[in-house]
């Protein structure tokens, strides 16, 4: 069973800042793969400390693939005020393209199915937990 979690709300969340790159109690993760950011990890950390029966967690596999959508020049925009281009295509991911600048999301999906194929057969056998962003 393949669960995908996005990380928890951070202090730039509370600020509405862009920023790039539920209860799962009882449930034992044979494996469990985060993007490198910060607080992808530290959301997989929680969700392993309350998972825990007392016996071997497994490491958080960090895997860049996993990473949050480039936005590059709009890293850090205030989103009370967002770029009119950058709205557009928060409104429609499918039929609007990225802005200049930004990480297309026709990449973001290539990278990330490329990974989903990765660990096809571990979801399969076993449980695995992906700790990753919102457009990731």
């Amino acid at each position: 069973m393949l669960y995908i979690i996005r990380h928890g709300e951070t202090a730039k969340n509370r600020k509405n800042v862009l920023q790039g790159r539920s209860s799962l109690n009882g449930i034992i993760f044979d494996a469990v793969y985060s993007s490198p950011l910060i607080r992808a990890v530290q959301t997989a950390e929680q969700i392993l400390k309350r998972s825990e029966d007392g016996g071997r967690l497994p490491d958080i596999i960090k895997d860049n693939r996993l990473i949050e959508m480039d936005y590059r020049p709009y890293e850090g925009m205030d989103l009370t005020d967002p770029a009119p281009e950058v709205m557009a295509f928060f409104m429609d991911f499918a039929g609007t393209p990225a802005p200049d600048g930004m990480e297309q999301l026709s990449t973001v999906v290539s990278r990330l199915g490329d990974f989903l194929e990765e660990i096809r057969e571990a979801a399969r056998s076993g449980n695995v937990l992906l700790s990753t962003h919102a457009i990731a």
